[in-house]
């Protein structure tokens, strides 16, 4: 490191003591209070960079509006990414949707499930549904049985078929989501799940208990009020 440098870097470190003791209102040194304040000036001007890049990604993106809009935009579009790494995860298996490994999933944790259950749980619509139960039923990688306590309801179970699948799947998937939030450190994950969980927790709610109430009502019964 040459003179220069250093005499620009002294001066560079006067300048925030000078400015440390200004906030503080005193003269008196204490390094370890400058040094704390000082590594939290820096960390807000890192903060302050990374918001702006993060802005100035938004602004150039197609949606402009207000930050509800931008949310949800980016949620939206983050489905797509994700059932794109899905559908890669998926290759070279009996497997064509996102849905077939969920409802294997539910069922390999399951003894067994009502049809209308396993659909409810992956928040699906029922024809769709139903479409998925027939699909892995063909494959033989789930069978149904009559419900022994509601002769008019069919359950469904996994097989050691589908047991088999689920678990060659299991590594991949793994993987694919540690690629899906590999852009975040972990602090980060920790904040965003608890931030998922809180939304996620409100919208299922609505989707559980309000399926025929109309979009009206659901904006007057729950707009700005979570």
């Amino acid at each position: 490191m040459n003179g220069e440098n250093i005499i620009n870097g002294l001066k560079e470190l006067l300048d925030a003591y000078q400015s440390y003791s200004k906030s503080a209102g005193s003269d008196v040194i204490d390094l370890q209070s400058f040094s704390l304040w000082l590594f939290h000036q820096e960390a807000k001007k890192k903060e302050s960079t990374e918001t702006k890049t993060a802005h100035e990604q938004l602004h150039s993106s197609a949606i402009h509006g207000s930050i509800d809009d931008q949310i949800s935009f980016i949620l939206f579009n983050m489905q797509k990414l994700i059932k794109f790494y899905v559908k890669k995860t998926l290759e070279g298996t009996q497997l064509v949707s996102i849905d077939d490994i969920h409802f294997l999933l539910y069922l390999a944790q399951n003894e067994s499930m009502k049809k209308s259950e396993i659909i409810n749980s992956n928040i699906t619509e029922m024809s769709s549904g139903i479409e998925v139960i027939k699909r892995l039923l063909k494959k033989e990688l789930v069978e149904d049985f009559d419900d022994p306590n509601d002769k008019r309801s069919k359950r469904v179970k996994i097989t050691a078929k589908g047991l088999a699948e689920t678990k060659k799947l299991t590594e991949k998937f793994e993987n694919a989501h540690k690629l899906i939030t590999s852009g975040i450190e972990e602090e980060e994950k920790f904040n965003l799940l608890a931030l998922l969980h809180k939304i996620h927790s409100f919208h299922i709610n609505i989707y559980n208990n309000e399926k025929n109430s109309s979009l009206v009502e659901l904006f007057g019964k729950y707009l700005n009020k979570n």
